[in-house]
């Protein structure tokens, strides 16, 4: 108990202090970021509409724009190729985050009455379509895990033939910065190739570390005290992975916040297994130098 409090105290502190002072400095005027990235999420998925219109006619006015004015966006997405739709979904939450809406391009996007109808319309849509939304999260976990996707040189020719072949791409102007004359273009950078597979390989190694911490706790076993801290580490990063995911675009700066976390269980995780294998090794030496001792006494076959 003494251990769990020292870890989440602190943590608990920052998150409160962070509040008080919030309403300390801006009183009754105090909002958040979280019905804006919520209205965009509901955007981005397809989900049934609202069996009947909102009597409000800012609320119906919204859920009009995430039936239809949005539909073109979620089209774009879907008939993209695979690998590319997470580049693409980066794009357009942060264009529906802000400029893609006309209602947050006012005067008014801070009040708190606007954030909490932001945060009711979105809500209640991602509700309607819960599996979609888990979908477009693991899309946006898979794009945390992928270094520079904007620039892989397996992936680049695909986006930039998709996006030729789509112009006028909707919104494209508040999405990409886009005039109808303007090109759209990346270009590829090679060492990226090299990257990705060591990227993969810490996701996957510090994610088998979580799930092995998860596993443990469940049967109560005890693990070594490098494979803990791997553990508890990666459940660190992986969980704080989820949660940025779950309420924003898989942007890859996310994750500068949580690299301490990934760096101490590769470190801890590698420490072990080398031990590990140079544990096997050293037995399988000694094993040998027995079965050789044995073999010297047995007396000579005829």
């Amino acid at each position: 108990m003494a251990l769990l409090a020292a870890a989440t105290v602190p943590m608990l502190a920052v998150l409160a202090g962070e509040r008080i002072a919030a309403h300390a400095v801006h009183g009754k005027n105090v909002t958040s970021l979280l019905g804006r990235h919520l209205f965009a999420k509901a955007g981005l998925i397809d989900a049934p509409p609202r069996p009947h219109p909102s009597p409000d006619p800012v609320r119906a006015r919204l859920e009009e724009h995430l039936d239809l004015a949005y539909a073109p966006i979620r089209g774009v997405i879907n008939r993209a190729p695979r690998e590319i739709r997470g580049v693409l979904a980066l794009y357009y939450e942060a264009c529906l985050q802000g400029p893609c809406v006309p209602e947050l391009r006012r005067a008014i996007p801070w009040s708190e009455p606007l954030n909490d109808v932001l945060i009711q319309v979105g809500g209640e849509r991602i509700a309607r379509a819960p599996l979609n939304y888990a979908k477009l999260t693991a899309m946006h976990y898979r794009s945390l895990w992928t270094a520079y996707k904007l620039r892989d040189p397996d992936t680049t020719p695909v986006l930039n033939a998709f996006l030729a072949s789509n112009r006028p791409l909707p919104f494209e102007r508040d999405a990409f910065a886009l005039s109808p004359q303007d090109t759209l273009e990346f270009r590829p950078y090679a060492p990226v190739r090299y990257m990705q597979p060591v990227v993969t390989s810490i996701g996957w190694l510090t994610g088998g570390f979580a799930l092995l911490g998860l596993a443990a706790v469940a049967s109560r076993r005890r693990l070594p005290q490098a494979v803990c801290v791997a553990s508890l580490a990666s459940l660190t990063a992986h969980g704080g992975l989820l949660f940025s995911v779950l309420f924003a675009a898989g942007i890859s700066r996310f994750m500068i916040s949580l690299w301490p976390a990934i760096t101490t269980a590769v470190l801890f995780g590698a420490w072990w297994t080398l031990g590990g294998l140079f544990h096997f090794r050293k037995r399988g030496e000694h094993t040998g130098h027995i079965a050789g001792q044995l073999l010297r006494e047995l007396p000579p076959q005829e």
